[in-house]
């Protein structure tokens, strides 16, 4: 069974909410699953772990530990998301609210506040204006050109 279908149809009236988002950053441990409010992170999740976590993390509150991130020094198990060295220096400007926003949603995009300068740049200022912000805000390209957006 597809592993969101089993959230979704297990879910009804235990306050599960699952969220189908864009990558986290942490690619190459993927598939994640971050359990909220506690941001219990689980890696390299498999259809047949699915079962497991909503049986015990969710239903029972316990943590399964055979899907926690592994300390790369240490060797110890990371439980929590801001725990794993990968994030702890990083300052998510751009994909911090990743983990909340289903991108096939644009409610949530609202939600955060998406779209909320679009009126004063439609309506309040002038071509010229909106050139001149975005240069001032030095936006940079994605995919390793790296050249200015304005």
């Amino acid at each position: 069974m597809h592993s969101e279908r089993f959230f979704r149809d297990h879910s009804k009236g235990n306050g599960v909410n699952i969220r189908v988002t864009g990558c986290h950053g942490f690619c190459e441990r993927g598939p994640l699953v971050v359990i909220y409010p506690q941001k219990i992170l689980y890696q390299k999740v498999k259809p047949e772990d699915v079962l497991k976590i909503f049986e015990e993390t969710l239903l029972k509150g316990k943590v399964v530990e055979s899907l926690l991130y592994d300390h790369p020094t240490t060797g110890d198990r990371i439980v929590h998301e801001e725990e794993v060295p990968f994030y702890q220096k990083q300052m998510r400007i751009i994909f911090g609210n990743n983990g909340s926003i289903d991108p096939t949603q644009i409610e949530d995009y609202l939600a955060v506040g998406g779209y909320r300068a679009l009126p004063k740049a439609l309506f309040s200022m002038k071509p010229e204006e909106v050139i001149q912000e975005v240069k001032k805000a030095n936006l940079r390209g994605r995919g390793g050109e790296d050249s200015l957006r304005g």
